[in-house]
């Protein structure tokens, strides 16, 4: 059974970023789920049970802040490892985000070998 990792970002370079950093470095057995707000991701957890969940925080309809808010509330979604994916790098929004049920914080612009390094610790690698 493949690993799902969900990926709430509105830009659509990012996301296309994402899938690149997996398809060359993590593994080959990713199932990459793209959601561009709070909204489609509270949506898509509401029925699907992702192993990872990567969450930009400035969205539209729903932010990042209230979407880990609401996924956090979910019984199902108690355990699933959310980390931050934001520009919005300062320490109260890490704080913040580390409050409503986060794991960890990855800066924009994605250092790739971070990136990769944090995600290993979520994703086994082949």
């Amino acid at each position: 059974m493949p690993t799902t990792v969900l990926i709430v970002e509105d830009n659509p370079d990012n996301r296309l970023l994402i899938h690149m950093i997996f398809q060359r470095f993590i593994k080959d057995d990713v199932q990459l789920v793209d959601a561009v707000d709070g909204l489609e991701a509270v949506e898509y957890v509401s029925s699907h049970t992702p192993n990872l969940i990567l969450m930009d925080l400035k969205m539209p309809k729903m932010d990042g802040f209230e979407a880990i808010k609401k996924i956090r509330s979910l019984p199902s979604c108690k355990d699933i490892p959310i980390l931050v994916l934001s520009a919005q790098a300062n320490k109260a929004d890490l704080e913040r985000a580390q409050d409503i049920g986060s794991n960890g914080f990855i800066t924009k612009p994605i250092n790739i070998q971070l990136f990769i390094k944090t995600i290993r610790e979520y994703v086994s690698s082949p």
